[in-house]
């Protein structure tokens, strides 16, 4: 690690990224507290095909821990000065959990800019809403609950980050594994990610996915803590090209319990709705 890990955005935060392979660029956005090291097992395949690019956004992991910035809208304008920084065009950007949601605000505020894909991995979008397809714990505006909850994470650190295994309900996660990943979701503050998961459960980005134009991939998984209705939900609202995975294991990490599968359907993904899909308009 170096310098050349970090760019700076135009507020003056110091963000954390990788940038490994050549060809389409793949932006994969981690989801709440959670850094590029949770993308491990998928970036060493991918980036044989693909400019895969990972990043801990702000908040998270090594970036700055800002007292600013924290919202969608922040996180989604940080998403743009880091593809501009990289000069990338094409990109298919990909979130998983909270990242769905970051992913899809970037959508609707700058319109798609220099997308050619999107991809939701266990989609966490709207969760106060009202609605039958919300299965969220604090769906139908339980916000005093909600804070009530997040509270714990001054209280008691340790048991709300078990909370957080809670939540992922992975069964396969090794005891090495709950010991990286203790690390890795610590390094998150309360005051930089409360911030930012209050305005996402306030924020309605299940509304953003009817304006998407490029075509989407969405993954979903069997975990207690995001139900898989919400990405059945964002299906059925989507005018555009899409095609939908289901996981029954793995819980809310089965892109890291099998990534072979998960891999295998990125990179059809890609070479079917996008690559071909170009080839075909050039030819036209």
């Amino acid at each position: 690690m170096d310098r050349n890990n970090f760019f700076q955005t135009s507020d003056g935060a110091m963000l954390y990224y990788e940038d490994r392979g050549r060809g389409t660029p793949l932006i994969l956005v981690p989801g709440f507290m959670c850094t590029t090291r949770f993308y491990e097992r998928n970036v060493g395949e991918l980036s044989k095909k693909y400019r895969v690019i990972t990043f801990d956004p702000r908040g998270y992991g090594l970036s700055s821990k800002t007292l600013q910035g924290n919202t969608l809208k922040g996180h989604a304008r940080d998403i743009k000065e880091l593809i501009d920084f990289l000069d990338l065009d094409g990109v298919v950007l990909m979130g998983w959990s909270l990242g769905t949601s970051a992913v899809a605000v970037y959508a609707h505020e700058y319109r798609e800019y220099r997308l050619s894909g999107i991809g939701f991995i266990d989609a966490f979008l709207s969760p106060f809403a009202h609605g039958e397809w919300n299965k969220y714990k604090f769906s139908g505006y339980k916000v005093r609950e909600y804070i009530s909850g997040r509270s714990l994470w001054f209280t008691d650190p340790d048991k709300y980050h078990r909370y957080f295994f809670d939540t992922v309900d992975c069964r396969e996660l090794t005891p090495e594994d709950e010991k990286w990943i203790t690390e890795e979701i610590s390094l998150t503050m309360p005051w930089t990610g409360i911030e930012l998961h209050l305005d996402t459960c306030h924020t309605d980005t299940m509304s953003y996915v009817e304006q998407f134009t490029v075509p989407t991939v969405v993954f979903a998984g069997n975990s207690k803590g995001v139900p898989a209705c919400v990405s059945e939900e964002a299906c059925r609202r989507m005018k555009c090209p899409h095609r939908y995975h289901y996981y029954d294991h793995g819980g809310h990490m089965f892109f890291y319990t099998d990534p072979e599968t998960f891999n295998r359907q990125v990179d059809a993904f890609i070479q079917e709705e996008i690559i071909t899909a170009k080839r075909g308009g050039e030819r036209s």
